[in-house]
């Protein structure tokens, strides 16, 4: 409507009491909306709850194997060490036995 158009008090009533109605009815669209964001956050908060906590479950199952993983590779390093140390024992042990009966052959069958 323009300005300078004349409107009856009954009329601007009744226009207002429909734009109240529109309003309310635009309020109550809002608040179901709000209510439906509000119970899917809910829900999200949850889900990301039971991932984060299964997540945390997981890492710990994890860590324990890793544990055990590096005990056993620990273990299999020792007796390696131990494998590489006793052969290089035997060998020095053959190259001084060899030696000796080098020197001793010198010494005795010229």
């Amino acid at each position: 409507m323009g300005e300078h158009d004349n409107v009856s008090r009954d009329q601007h009533r009744a226009d207002l009491a429909e734009l109240r109605l529109e309003l309310s009815g635009t309020l109550a669209t809002l608040d179901k909306r709000t209510e439906l964001i509000a119970q899917d956050l809910g829900a999200l908060r949850r889900e990301t709850g039971e991932w984060r906590d299964s997540l945390r479950s997981d890492l710990s199952g994890l860590r324990t194997d890793l544990r055990g993983e590096m005990a056993e590779l620990r273990a299999e390093m020792r007796a390696f060490r131990t494998t590489t140390q006793r052969q290089l024992w035997v060998m020095v042990g053959v190259v001084t036995f060899a030696v000796l009966t080098g020197v001793i052959k010198l010494v005795l069958l010229p």
